[in-house]
């Protein structure tokens, strides 16, 4: 079995916040309400920053990840982040690019660092293929470590208000490493 390479991801991220702004504010001492919306645009760049560099979503997002070209025989796909549940898989055809047509061949094995698709009965004839699926988790079952991961980001950015920050804090990277997916957003 190979691998296939190939692939355009796009994210639509939740628009609800893993940690509120509330909290945000608790953890930054401040108890006043004119940085509201400063510290909102914080804690929403700390969470990019932290869901890219440990490749993950920390609340249910919609991936579309499309494949330039059909699989070979024998080949597998990797899906670029953690699979929460698949919503579809289709192909198009060159003759009819925009029409993607329902698949459901493909075979999941989440037992790798990110999910497979395999097709051990064959990849349907087209040009492209496109995966649907949900990556995240619920805010009830977001690892702990990423919250704080999130919130010293937040505290980074907000102490330190220039572009002097050239990496994530040392702790950041010790608390996302454990949830970290081979992969880039």
């Amino acid at each position: 079995m190979t691998k296939y390479l190939d692939t355009s991801i796009q994210v639509t991220y939740s628009a609800d916040l893993p940690v509120t702004v509330a909290t945000a504010k608790q953890h930054l001492r401040v108890t006043h309400s004119s940085e509201d919306t400063l510290i909102e645009l914080y804690l929403r760049a700390a969470i990019r920053v932290v869901e890219e560099n440990a490749h993950v979503t920390l609340l249910a997002s919609t991936v579309t990840q499309v494949f330039d070209t059909i699989p070979a025989p024998g080949q597998y796909v990797d899906l670029s982040l953690p699979l929460t549940s698949l919503t579809s898989m289709s192909y198009n055809t060159v003759e009819a690019p925009a029409d993607f047509t329902t698949f459901t061949v493909g075979v999941i094995d989440a037992g790798y660092n990110r999910p497979r698709i395999y097709a051990p009965d064959g990849w349907p004839d087209g040009w492209q293929m496109k995966v649907i699926y949900t990556s995240g988790y619920t805010a009830e079952t977001i690892p702990k470590p990423l919250i704080v991961a999130v919130l010293l980001t937040l505290s980074d950015m907000y102490e330190n208000r220039t572009d002097s920050v050239k990496q994530l804090p040392t702790a950041v990277d010790h608390l996302i490493q454990p949830f970290k997916v081979m992969s880039k957003i």
